[in-house]
């Protein structure tokens, strides 16, 4: 048994616009992790979803046990992220984006690192996403090894298991990035001295919609923002350690 669970466990989910998928994706969660796991909490955020995504979730809480929060106006995927794990109050959050693209499953290869590390990360293999997000990727993990030296395949990954104390300590940090918020949680726990460690998980094509963030219109917008935010947090060890100014 993991040391970490004696605390509690919980499940966080973030939702938007999954009217499609969203059932069969909260009943495999429910199935393959909620029941596995004694006393699991299962919180699912609804980010003012306009598809009927609200409605699937209001009904499917009367036939499956979890906690849903609903925003009447979208708060964007970084205010719902933080909003969400402030929620938390167990030892261990497994938190997962709702697009129906990881095994829910491979959540207890993640459990088995938590011993040894604060954050463990899913990376995915083979990645199944397409072929500009995956060059983008690639570039941007690069780049975040070049400026801070912490070496991932994935970092910003929606399939991570965190333990609550860095929660508590980088959550209210996060001010910087308006997008992949996931990012700059982590590499500011990083650069607070917290352990991560990446583990390989399964990865399926998106069955359907699309990703509320990487369009190719927004791309340019997107890219220079992740700049700016990336040189920022360059002076972040400092700044936490009182020496910059």
């Amino acid at each position: 048994m993991n040391k970490n669970l004696g605390n509690g466990f919980s499940v966080v989910m973030l939702v938007y616009n999954e009217a499609c998928i969203i059932e069969k994706i909260v009943r495999d969660f429910y199935e393959k992790v909620i029941k596995k796991m004694r006393n699991a909490k299962f919180i699912i955020a609804e980010d003012g979803s306009t598809d009927g995504t609200k409605e699937i979730l209001n009904e499917l809480k009367n036939k499956i046990p979890f906690t849903l929060v609903s925003s009447k106006e979208r708060k964007g995927y970084t205010r719902a992220f933080k909003d969400a794990l402030h929620m938390v109050d167990t030892e261990l959050v497994f938190f997962s984006d709702s697009d129906g693209q990881h095994e829910p499953a491979d959540m207890f290869k993640l459990l088995k690192e938590t011993d040894e590390c604060d954050i463990v990360s899913g990376y995915k293999l083979p990645r199944r996403d397409p072929i500009h997000r995956v060059i983008i990727s690639k570039a941007y993990n690069s780049l975040i090894y070049l400026l801070f030296g912490l070496k991932m395949k994935d970092i910003n990954s929606g399939f991570k298991l965190i333990k609550k104390k860095v929660i508590d300590d980088i959550l209210d940090e996060v001010v910087e990035f308006k997008y992949c918020v996931m990012s700059e949680f982590v590499l500011k726990a990083y650069l607070a001295g917290y352990k991560i460690k990446e583990v390989p998980v399964c990865h399926y094509p998106r069955r359907s919609g699309q990703t509320a963030i990487f369009t190719t219109r927004k791309l340019p917008s997107i890219i220079i923002g992740l700049i700016k935010s990336l040189l920022k947090i360059r002076f972040y060890r400092l700044k936490r350690e009182k020496i910059w100014k």
